[in-house]
């Protein structure tokens, strides 16, 4: 059991921090992006889950981009 108030954030850069918690197969993750945050393209080899708690994120799946709320 697991409790995001007990992770400490972990700074990537001076735009986004993350907590993660990993099991033996899956990864689950808060990520925290300022505004005008940029990640660099990426991919990862299984599915990937995500939800806006506030503001908007534009994401490219599958060469289509979306602005997730």
């Amino acid at each position: 059991m697991h409790c995001w108030d007990d992770i400490a954030p972990e700074k990537v850069t001076e735009m986004m921090s993350r907590k993660i918690v990993t099991g033996e197969r899956s990864l689950v993750a808060q990520v925290y992006l300022k505004k005008g945050a940029l990640v660099p393209m990426h991919a990862h080899p299984s599915e990937q889950l995500t939800y806006v708690l506030e503001g908007s994120l534009r994401m490219m799946v599958a060469g289509e981009e979306s602005i997730v709320r």
